[in-house]
């Protein structure tokens, strides 16, 4: 019987069996390997998503330590405030408070407080006083007899929570008794354990907790634990409602992760500060992990679990087109027919998900707030972010082939050799630098580095993250400022001036060099305070500064004291003569009369001299002995310059 043959050689209308059989075998071995390969990829996707959740966690963890560096930071600021003045009156202190800027720079922070240390004399006299200030009510609560108590006097901003907590006892609370007791034996800051702020009145209520700093009259640090209660004046402190304080920390994270904080410090139970979901359940196999943070002598535990939408976005499509694709040039051997059309819807989901990627990636990129930039292995740009466009005040266009080193030299102070080696171990790195920008002017950067590489991992340059630090720069400086100099003249403060006089004492030393330091009190100020006010005395300071000022070498350094009362080092004097002609010219400056807000107003002023190193070799001795040559002047009559242990007087 005839058999009719197809061109390929089999029989017509049929199948080759062969073929059948291999296409068969083919394809169970194709889905057998995509099974083994999705299992692998699905644990590789597990392991990024736990190290992309556990850098996100690090980061916020971070941003929870600078947060509480910037409060201790105000905080030292405070107490350096309260060490260098005899008292600080309500209307310094706002202003003071108002000047750190807090909404804008310390989101958070419920405000800055100062609570005196009391006996129960003492704390009569002090509710007698602040209701005499206008305080009308003002009571050191909760009642009852103590042996101590400690009492809340300032608390800026005085809106309407922070005025419920004035004259509150916190020493009388055990958790705040616990921190306040730890400030003071190791005058640091010390944080509280949780508690319910006195400030909450039951409307959307938060968990707080409080951080102390230890206050100690003229600056006094003791070694021992009986000296410092001594000498204790009270506490700065600033109070925090956690909800507050976390959302500035969590930002963005927050959307696809749940974070909790628990207070785990010995000697308590753990106790839940901070629940960004309060109301949800735990997710039965959620990615979890967990970070602990030491602020303040407390020990926080973080706890960060992924929500569903996490991984969204994570599934691997391009490591799978890769599979079928292999699968479809296998089964092309067999039915070429078929595998070509795997093969092109395959392409087809591969490019389509490389365009989807790119077009976020390239979104993300332009759209970011801190500059993004590309360079050779010889620092030319090869991209540029419209943001770092934008910080550079250059088109991105005219910037790509441009070396960054004309914007940022200090980039380029390692060796090209040495940094090439350092990315190609894949070791980045941060550096803070100035900017130099086209037009001139400056700002101050945070540049971070890592390494790019090509497909087969060889080292093609490095990729440039450059984040605007000009701002918290700024206020850094800001702070120190008010840290170190008195707020009414604004000279410097009791604390800048000993440190000033004890660099002038080494350098003295070493380079055999001499000084002279005065002591200046103004005559019969406090009879223009008690005739006129405080605001006319103020103002009077604050000329008779600008009079001093005009006496002295620029290298000369002015100090308030306290009160009425100033030093003035005059570095690398070279005689006592010339120190008593600068004094002399400065009791003659203070003693015309000064016109003040409308007043004619005179006073005087009585000046001590010593002399380095022939009245004292160390700090301590010449402020003594420049104070009881001020006190030989004042004796003697007052508008006198007085020179320690010399027999005659200069009237």
């Amino acid at each position: 019987m005839p058999v009719t043959m197809d061109a390929s050689g089999g029989a017509a209308g049929h199948k080759p069996a062969g073929a059948l059989g291999v296409t068969s075998a083919m394809l169970a071995f194709v889905l057998l390997a995509a099974w083994l390969a999705w299992g692998a990829l699905e644990q590789r996707k597990e392991a990024a998503l736990q190290q992309r959740l556990q850098a996100e966690a690090n980061g916020i963890a971070l941003k929870v330590e600078e947060r509480f560096r910037g409060y201790r930071q105000v905080l030292r600021g405070a107490r350096a405030l309260y060490m260098a003045s005899d008292s600080v009156e309500g209307r310094e202190w706002a202003e003071y408070v108002a000047g750190l800027t807090l909404s804008e720079d310390y989101r958070g922070i419920q405000g800055v407080g100062f609570s005196r240390w009391l006996t129960p004399a003492a704390r009569l006299e002090l509710e007698a006083r602040m209701q005499a200030d206008g305080l009308t009510g003002y009571r050191v609560w909760p009642a009852g007899e103590r042996e101590h108590y400690s009492a809340i006097v300032a608390l800026e901003p005085q809106d309407r929570r922070n005025r419920r907590a004035l004259g509150f006892d916190m020493f009388s609370d055990p958790t705040r008794r616990e921190a306040m007791t730890r400030a003071v034996e190791v005058s640091e800051g010390a944080l509280s354990g949780p508690v319910v702020l006195v400030q909450e009145d039951g409307v959307a209520q938060q968990r707080g907790v409080l951080l102390y700093l230890a206050v100690f009259r003229g600056g006094v640090k003791a070694n021992d634990t009986i000296s410092r209660w001594q000498e204790l004046q009270g506490w700065v402190y600033s109070p925090f409602r956690m909800d507050d304080l976390m959302e500035g920390a969590l930002g963005r994270f927050t959307s696809d992760m749940r974070v909790r904080v628990r207070d785990l410090s010995p000697g308590s139970q753990p106790a839940l500060l901070f629940d960004s979901e309060p109301d949800a359940s735990d997710e039965a196999g959620a990615l979890r992990y967990e970070r602990r943070l030491v602020l303040g002598g407390r020990e926080w535990l973080l706890e960060f679990s992924a929500r569903p939408d996490f991984s969204a976005g994570e599934r691997p499509l391009v490591e799978l087109g890769v599979i079928v694709l292999i699968g479809g040039l296998l089964l092309v051997v067999t039915w070429s027919l078929a595998v070509t059309r795997a093969r092109a819807r395959a392409l087809a989901i591969v490019s389509g998900s490389l365009r989807q990627r790119e077009a976020q990636y390239r979104a993300i990129v332009n759209l970011s707030h801190e500059g993004i930039a590309t360079v050779d292995q010889d620092g030319r740009l090869t991209y540029v972010n419209p943001r770092l466009a934008e910080m550079l005040r250059q088109p991105a266009d005219k910037l790509r082939g441009g070396s960054f080193c004309r914007y940022c030299p200090d980039l380029c102070n390692e060796p090209v050799s040495e940094r090439a080696e350092r990315l190609r171990q894949g070791n980045g790195r941060s550096l803070e630098m100035e900017l130099e920008r086209e037009d001139g002017s400056q700002l101050t950067v945070l540049v971070s580095d890592a390494p790019l590489v090509d497909a087969d991992g060889r080292l093609n340059g490095a990729t440039l993250m450059v984040v605007d630090i000009t701002e918290r720069k700024a206020s850094e400086r800001r702070i120190n400022h008010l840290a170190t100099h008195d707020g009414l003249t604004d000279i410097a403060n009791r604390a800048r001036f000993e440190e000033l006089l004890g660099e002038a004492i080494v350098r003295a030393a070493r380079y055999r060099h001499s000084f002279a330091l005065l002591f200046v009190d103004l005559d019969h100020f406090k009879e223009v305070n008690d005739s006129h006010g405080h605001l006319v005395g103020d103002a009077l300071l604050v000329e008779a500064v600008k009079r001093m000022k005009i006496c002295l070498r620029a290298s000369d350094t002015p100090a308030r004291q306290g009160g009425d009362e100033f030093v003035v080092l005059l570095p690398e004097t070279k005689s006592l003569q010339d120190a008593e002609r600068v004094a002399e010219k400065i009791r003659v400056e203070l003693a015309r009369p000064f016109e003040v807000e409308g007043r004619r107003l005179n006073i005087s002023s009585s000046i001590g001299v010593v002399f380095y190193p022939e009245h004292g070799g160390d700090a301590d001795t010449l402020l003594r002995h420049a104070d009881e040559a001020m006190y030989q002047a004042k004796s003697a009559g007052r508008d006198r310059v007085v020179v320690y242990g010399a027999d005659s007087e200069k009237a």
